[in-house]
């Protein structure tokens, strides 16, 4: 450690293993808030529980973007996207045939800040 109290950067690590590093910090950083939430509790209601439904979070949300979006947080694997492809194939699939400029998703943002 430096005399601040910082880690100085071992120039023997690859980018790699400071990656891996720096995952791992994140990883204890989430459980110990996990841990003052009621750690197992999170967990378990994670692994087990259905999220809510988008469109009562955000309502307006297109069905087709709504189907998409759950299909990404399924509990079943195979409901999944695959591959970063597929979800972009989803996603033009389930986009509208009249697109949003960038004037109307501020639009739309500025409209829904607790979205944000």
């Amino acid at each position: 450690m430096s005399q601040s109290g910082a880690r100085a950067e071992d120039p023997s690590r690859s980018n790699t293993e400071r990656r891996e590093s720096d995952l791992g910090t994140g990883s204890v950083a989430i459980a110990r808030r996990a841990a003052r939430l009621g750690g197992v509790t999170v967990i378990v209601a994670q692994m087990t529980l259905e999220p809510e439904p988008l469109e009562s979070v955000a309502p307006g949300v297109p069905p087709a973007l709504a189907r998409v979006v759950h299909s990404c947080l399924s509990k079943d694997p195979s409901a999944r996207p695959r591959t970063a492809k597929e979800l972009a194939r989803r996603l033009r699939d389930a986009s509208p045939d009249d697109p949003w400029d960038s004037e109307q998703a501020a639009a739309w943002w500025a409209s829904h800040p607790s979205a944000a």
